[in-house]
């Protein structure tokens, strides 16, 4: 009895260490993925930072802020405030070819598919979100903004062309060519400093600026992640 009891405390002990194995290997392997996701995300922001100062040295470059939503907090890449109006940017690194779908969009690259969430309707709900603040301001309660997606790598293509959804070498021009500014009454021309100014303190006004809710926003985005990838 006791020889019997002994063999099924060992089966169970064997179990639990192949059991424990297997999730250090899953979380190594899952903590590497984010690891270069968020490498790779880094560095096409700062692509796209780089590129902005060039085209637009006069310009009110937003960069990471969070806002809070009545769905939670949304992070938003960059807010672009220049002389052509106040743009919202989000930014992409993917390489390969991008089949795009109304919900989520996949990327395939190196006979590998991987799939995310649809950028435009990201940035959807960014502007959402910043007309929210620039309401506190009457001047700009029904301010009109522009919207972009930002695809930095060079070898990328996609199923068909959207709206919207560039590459980062044809960005400068995209703005140039579809000034907001024009679409607010009140501005003609170019908008002017004063107005630029305001702007961007209306929006870091608005931002979250806690650091914890910060890390819980990513935190949530992992998890999330990580839920859409079992």
């Amino acid at each position: 009895m006791n020889d019997t009891l002994l063999t099924i405390l060992i089966a169970f002990g064997i179990v639990d260490l192949l059991a424990l194995f297997i999730y250090l290997i899953f979380k190594f392997s899952y903590n590497k993925h984010v690891e270069e996701v968020g490498h790779y995300g880094d560095r096409a922001e700062h692509l796209v930072q780089e590129y902005i100062h060039e085209h637009f040295p006069d310009a009110f470059l937003l960069n990471n802020l969070y806002f809070q939503t009545k769905h939670g907090l949304t992070q938003i890449d960059h807010i672009l405030i220049c002389r052509q109006g106040l743009y919202i940017i989000e930014t992409k690194s993917h390489n390969g070819h991008i089949t795009v779908r109304e919900r989520n969009w996949t990327q395939e690259y190196k006979g590998k598919n991987v799939a995310f969430h649809n950028p435009v309707k990201q940035n959807r709900a960014h502007v959402r979100a910043l007309k929210t603040v620039l309401a506190s301001d009457e001047k700009f309660a029904h301010y009109r903004l522009g919207a972009v997606v930002v695809f930095t790598s060079k070898n990328v293509t996609f199923s068909e062309n959207v709206r919207g959804v560039i590459r980062l070498n044809r960005l400068a021009d995209f703005i140039k060519r579809n000034p907001m500014v024009k679409k607010n009454r009140g501005v003609p021309g170019s908008m002017r400093t004063e107005t630029m100014r305001r702007l961007k303190d209306t929006i870091l006004k608005g931002a979250i600026k806690s650091r914890r809710k910060h890390q819980r926003h990513k935190t949530d985005m992992l998890n999330k992640f990580a839920e859409e990838g079992r």
